[in-house]
């Protein structure tokens, strides 16, 4: 046998059939699984944290309106809003049963209790149960609204 003879026995070389995209292997399943899983988890904390925003950027709104106005009222009208404020997102934040019953020091103590310092045992926090009580007198209501804001931003 020569070569030539030889070279036409040969045949094309078959390729086999390409690999086809579907169906998928069972790996591609749970990764598209976890994919969904972390994209609707990711979608509800954006939506909490959009909700929790909005709410403490309509609270701080509703402050800097106070302390606008602040000049145009008696100090214990003023001081009787910023405790309702103050009361409002306490209620929010924590079981309204037990807000909704105190007043006086134990009210004070509640603020206290929820921030590092106790700004509210000082004179300034202390406006916020006596002013009611006492001959209607203008103070400065400065600290008093420092104090209320830093609250408020550390508890929404």
């Amino acid at each position: 046998m020569d070569k030539a003879s030889l070279l036409q026995q040969l045949h094309d070389i078959h390729l086999p059939q390409p690999i086809s995209f579907w169906p998928l292997a069972p790996g591609w399943y749970v990764l598209a699984a976890i994919i969904a899983i972390v994209a609707l988890l990711m979608s509800f904390g954006i939506y909490y944290f959009y909700r929790s925003f909005k709410r403490r950027r309509k609270v701080l709104f509703e402050l800097r309106r106070l302390q606008e106005n602040a000049t145009n009222k008696i100090s214990a009208e003023i001081v009787a809003e910023l405790s309702s404020l103050l009361k409002r997102v306490a209620m929010f934040r924590y079981p309204s049963e037990f807000i909704a019953g105190i007043s006086g020091k134990e009210w004070l103590d509640f603020l206290n209790g929820k921030t590092k310092n106790n700004d509210f045992s000082y004179e300034e926090g202390m406006l916020l149960v006596t002013v009611a009580y006492q001959p209607a007198k203008d103070v400065d209501l400065e600290k008093l609204f420092i104090i209320v804001r830093c609250w408020i931003k550390r508890n929404l």
